[in-house]
């Protein structure tokens, strides 16, 4: 950390940006715990432990720098508090194992926002290290879910053969008219939808049992 980041003072943003990213990775020690007590497969559990490991050191490196600073640390979610030991398990692994994609996905795309939003040099290298930690913690998540048969990959298209410009307004045309293709970006989206449905129907149901 260079001297100048020492003497100048956190700016609202970064004090933001730390303080829900604190916040969030309590909530991530919180489900963990349940988790790790939980869970039977070998190879998912592997997962719970190292993604339990890298948000305790998060969380550590954190309260290091509120402390630093002389900013108090937040009460946050403690797992004492907040979650009953050795509770029914309450969902199943393949959740468990979706539920870790979805914050390491979560994860990149806050810490990258906060890393945007970030002046300070020490502050800035603090959320590219929890990127990259958080990065290799979603691959091998997808790897594992891969392996398992339980990643549910986007939609196939043909490769585009030719380059083709929009010449006409009937690109907008919805019930009438010519009908086109759609754009790879619109599958994208389309499929987003559903997969996120199929998830949250799994919760219920496993909710339920």
């Amino acid at each position: 950390m260079s001297e100048k980041s020492e003497i100048v003072k956190l700016t609202s943003a970064e004090i933001a940006a730390l303080w829900t990213s604190y916040m969030n990775i309590n909530v991530v020690i919180c489900f963990m715990a349940h988790y790790l007590e939980t869970c039977d497969d070998p190879d998912i559990l592997a997962i719970l432990k190292e993604s339990n490991q890298l948000a305790r050191k998060h969380e550590t490196e954190l309260e290091q720098l509120f402390t630093k600073e002389k900013i108090v640390i937040p009460t946050g979610f403690k797992v004492e508090k907040h979650v009953v030991s050795h509770a029914p398990k309450l969902f199943s692994d393949v959740f468990y194992i979706q539920s870790v994609l979805q914050m390491s996905q979560f994860g990149v795309a806050t810490h990258t926002a906060n890393l945007t939003i970030s002046a300070r040099e020490d502050i800035r290298k603090m959320f590219k290290k929890f990127i990259d930690d958080v990065s290799d913690s979603y691959n091998k998540v997808v790897n594992c879910m891969q392996e398992k048969g339980i990643y549910i990959r986007m939609p196939s298209m043909n490769y585009p053969s030719d380059v083709d410009f929009i010449n006409k307004e009937s690109i907008l045309t919805g019930w009438f008219g010519r009908k086109r293709p759609l754009l790879a970006i619109e599958v994208t989206h389309l499929a987003l939808m559903p997969i996120k449905i199929i998830w949250e129907k799994s919760y219920v149901l496993d909710f339920h049992k």
